[in-house]
């Protein structure tokens, strides 16, 4: 998922600074509401502290607020999944054990 100052980034993905959070560990959300697909993980099956009772209200009370951000000026988050990356599971692998991964840059 990627973070940035920049008036292009939907409001919820806005921050003061780029960032990129990746995601590399297993399904660990009992609770998670959205289907799952069988070979991705996604920041919904990180582990949290929220009860199996309240789960329920927080996801929805969460929902109502994105959708309350994306108000002004009018978003589609539907469109920032046709621009989303999945890492392989050989990298997430790497990640989640702590290895150093080369970034490579291409230069102009």
């Amino acid at each position: 998922m990627g973070f940035a100052p920049f008036p292009t980034m939907p409001v919820t993905r806005r921050a003061p600074f780029v960032a990129l959070a990746t995601w590399p560990g297993e399904r660990r959300n009992p609770q998670r509401i959205t289907p799952r697909h069988p070979n991705r993980v996604s920041f919904l099956d990180a582990a949290h502290g929220i009860a199996a009772l309240d789960y329920p209200a927080t996801w929805d009370e969460t929902i109502d607020k994105v959708a309350t951000l994306m108000k002004e000026p009018p978003d589609d988050a539907r469109l920032y999944r046709d621009v989303a990356f999945v890492v392989s599971s050989g990298l997430a692998s790497k990640l989640s054990s702590g290895q150093r991964v080369p970034v490579m840059a291409k230069t102009p």
